[in-house]
């Protein structure tokens, strides 16, 4: 729109607006890799990588990155050079996602503030799904209380908020006085990350050695437990559920900094992330305004439109189960076209009939292996019979010895 060629990444050798020369492996090799791990190099690069990367940033460039991380700012912001980082906003329990922008030039900043998300908007997003939750639960007997309940956030092995200034993830151990004293007031649970995997296991056993007490798993839904009525609180490294907590006026403690704290026009740092609606993001004013160019006539302008990003990027965390597990709506769809799952009447009826269907097939594989070894002691008397004597049969009448052909 703006009429301005971005290219690509410097990645996998594809065609970049860096200055000639730039090369991806030399960089990658002056960064000390592959015998440094990625996170050793998310605070700090070599000064030799620094010093190459920033001699092939052309002069007065805006460097769009999605993600970039503090080592990669550090050498943007030494060079002088204009940068905007592009992340998927914390906050995901909107209509469609944020999108959390960030600049080291206080000119982007402001043009951006224009189009940004005000706190009163993500507050109503809030309550929306507050609403959604607390009327479903006040009709629901089943629903389970946990009033006095702190629930630990687990995150995966090796996420990149993990990483602290050393280069290492950081751990639950490392906290273990603020987490034995917080689990005095309430009982502690564990809501794991749907990728957690093993980690998650260990990272449970380990809070139970910390604390000296069970910590029995939690497998409520993640809104579910941000706005039910009842009194929990949160406690995690650094999931961004934690910052989603306090917008649904629940007490997080994030044992750790976030990787993105939102900015609401509070900010005075420079550090915050200010957020922008997806369809703002897609359409071209909101990008005039970053490169200070007119906006064209004709302008590409979306409207509001429920989880557009979260299709397009395929990228749902808990809201899809949110959205999709209580939904009458969802569960008609499939009831209509045989997918559903039966009532508790059909489902008993279906159990009973499965259950006489397979007592039939027991019954029937057993008189199989009975007909079986029936089958194998013939076998066995007749290849211990002697041979009998084949008749020997004369026909003299032709008919009849056609007959016997």
């Amino acid at each position: 729109a703006a009429g301005i060629d971005i290219a690509k990444s410097p990645r996998r050798g594809q065609r970049n607006n860096l200055l000639p020369g730039f090369e991806t492996d030399r960089f990658v090799e002056l960064a000390g890799c592959p015998g440094q791990r990625w996170q050793q190099l998310h605070h700090t690069l070599p000064e030799a990588a620094q010093a190459y990367l920033a001699a092939h940033i052309p002069e007065g460039a805006l460097v769009i990155g999605y993600e970039l991380t503090p080592a990669l700012m550090a050498v943007l912001d030494r060079s002088g050079c204009a940068a905007l980082d592009i992340r998927l906003s914390p906050l995901r329990f909107g209509a469609d996602l944020y999108l959390a922008l960030r600049s080291n030039v206080p000119a982007v900043r402001d043009s951006l503030r224009a189009h940004a998300v005000t706190s009163q908007e993500v507050i109503a997003d809030a309550c929306l799904m507050a609403a959604q939750v607390r009327y479903r639960r006040r009709y629901d007997d089943q629903a389970p209380r946990l009033d006095d309940t702190l629930v630990y956030i687990g995150q995966t092995e090796k996420d990149a908020s993990l990483v602290d200034d050393t280069g290492a993830f950081g751990r639950a151990s490392q906290y273990a006085s603020t987490l034995r004293e917080l689990a005095t007031t309430r009982r502690l649970v564990y809501r794991g990350h749907p990728l957690g995997g093993d980690f998650g296991q260990r990272e449970r056993e380990l809070l139970r050695q910390i604390t000296g007490q069970p910590v029995p798993e939690c497998e409520i839904d993640t809104y579910e437990l941000l706005a039910m009525d009842d009194d929990t609180a949160f406690v995690g490294l650094s999931s961004g559920v934690l910052q989603e907590a306090r917008w649904f006026g629940k007490q997080a403690l994030s044992l750790m900094p976030p990787i993105c704290e939102p900015d609401f026009g509070d900010d005075t740092t420079g550090n915050g992330y200010l957020h922008v609606h997806s369809h703002v993001f897609l359409g071209e004013p909101m990008w005039a305004a970053v490169l200070d160019v007119p906006v064209r006539e004709g302008a590409v302008r979306f409207a509001a439109q429920p989880n557009r990003l979260r299709e397009l990027h395929n990228t749902w965390w808990g809201y899809a189960t949110q959205s999709l597990r209580h939904s009458q709506y969802h569960e008609e769809m499939f009831r209509l076209h045989g997918g559903s799952r039966a009532n508790d009447d059909d489902a008993a009826r279906l159990k009973s009939d499965l259950g006489i269907a397979q007592q039939r097939i027991d019954t029937l594989r057993l008189e199989i292996e009975g007909l079986k070894e029936a089958l194998r002691v013939v076998l066995r008397q007749t290849a211990q019979r002697p041979p009998a004597t084949a008749p020997f049969v004369t026909l003299t009448h032709p008919v009849e010895a056609a007959h016997a052909a």
